[in-house]
């Protein structure tokens, strides 16, 4: 399971070399900078009642200063196209400085072309980033590693109608304090898609993914296997009825089953609506609802039930301003105990609410400045998990 990475790291390498050489010769080559200054008033996402000095932390608070620098290219070769983005990161808190880091991102893509019927895409990419303290029980850093492979076919049956299948495989490494947290999964679907001249299209697919957790747990000695397999059946619709509505939705069947302890199986309907509604050339609306289920190890939870509500308003100004804000609700339960835990703990329930207000000004073409901010809220049945934070983002990109 783990030749992956280095399989990875070859696609990586051989496909950013083909775009560098070519980009100059044929094809775009930008470049680009980000600065970000971050003020979030409960950087760990603790409860009011923990004292932030019996963590050795000096603060609950943080300012946090970031550095980006990325480099994209774009290159067409005959029926084929390379598309390369890199990007690396300097992240730096004023308090915790033991927070501090350098990551890098890599993402590189060939969409391929064979003849007039077949196409697709072949990808891979390495995403670094700190995990958010929302989801860890501890004031340690912990770098998370995402690297990711994509395989996509498309093959045309006939007017409107063609045959697509897609392969997946997603790597999460986690650094020593949470390396419970790791999975690798593997997954593979087939289906069939309708799209018209206008650019709407249905899907109709079947996907079979197999998920492994390398790092079992172990309680009392005992290990603890959270390997699966997951079934879906899903219909993927993104359809505009006019110039005013656009609605995107998934809906599918789900059932994931574990080797061991059935107990923690799941089956049921997950997907997501997405409507849009551009009510004026300056004015938009967007509503969501989904529920779906997400990987998450402790020793009484496997998987994260998610339903979710989102309200987005966004008002453009001008050509150069734009605002945007946000309602989520969100509802978290953490499932699939083996009820052989339960006795030691509490199954978590998580109520979560977010508001968000945002402002982008772009003066000028390659330059933009953008200003946001965030509340949230978490009530959980389990009361050292409930946090409130306030984060206020200052964003300037420049481009060249």
């Amino acid at each position: 399971m783990r030749a992956a990475p280095g399989l990875c790291k070859l696609v990586l390498a051989a496909m950013l070399g083909c775009a560098l050489s070519s980009a100059s010769a044929q094809g775009e080559l930008h470049l680009r900078m980000s600065m970000q200054l971050t003020h979030d008033s409960n950087l760990f996402r603790l409860s009011d009642d923990r004292d932030i000095r019996s963590l050795g932390q000096e603060s609950r608070s943080d300012w946090i200063s970031s550095v980006a620098l990325g480099l994209d290219a774009d290159v067409p070769i005959s029926q084929q196209r390379l598309q390369l983005s890199l990007q690396a990161n300097d992240v730096r808190y004023r308090s915790a400085d033991s927070l501090n880091y350098t990551g890098s991102n890599v993402n590189a893509k060939w969409l391929w072309r064979a003849g007039k019927r077949a196409s697709g895409t072949l990808g891979a990419s390495r995403e670094e980033v700190l995990s958010d303290f929302a989801d860890l029980a501890t004031v340690d850093r912990n770098i998370r590693v995402t690297r990711k492979m994509h395989g996509a076919l498309r093959f045309w049956l006939m007017p409107d109608w063609w045959l697509v299948s897609i392969l997946d495989r997603v790597e999460i490494s986690n650094e020593r304090a949470q390396r419970s947290a790791d999975h690798e999964d593997q997954a593979a679907s087939m289906g069939v898609e309708y799209r018209t001249a206008a650019d709407n299209s249905v899907v109709f697919q079947v996907r079979r993914t197999d998920g492994v957790s390398p790092n079992d747990i172990e309680f009392a000695g005992f290990p603890f296997d959270n390997d699966f397999k997951q079934s879906d059946v899903e219909t993927v619709v993104d359809w505009r009825v006019n110039g005013f509505w656009r609605t995107r939705a998934r809906l599918g069947y789900t059932q994931r089953k574990h080797d061991e302890f059935s107990d923690r199986d799941f089956s049921g309907l997950t997907g997501y609506w997405s409507q849009d509604w551009f009510a004026t050339g300056k004015l938009a609306f967007n509503v969501t609802a989904k529920r779906e289920i997400g990987s998450y190890q402790d020793f009484t939870t496997n998987y994260i039930e998610t339903t979710a509500l989102t309200f987005t308003p966004t008002w453009v100004y001008s050509d150069k301003l734009r605002f945007q804000a946000g309602l989520e609700l969100r509802k978290r339960d953490y499932q699939g105990d083996p009820n052989i835990f339960l006795a030691t703990g509490t199954r978590r329930n998580d109520d979560i609410t977010s508001l968000s207000v945002s402002a982008l000004y772009a003066p000028w073409r390659n330059i933009d400045f953008a200003l946001s901010l965030r509340q949230q809220d978490r009530n959980s049945n389990v009361s050292s998990f409930d946090y409130n934070a306030t984060t206020l983002d200052a964003t300037l990109n420049i481009g060249f």
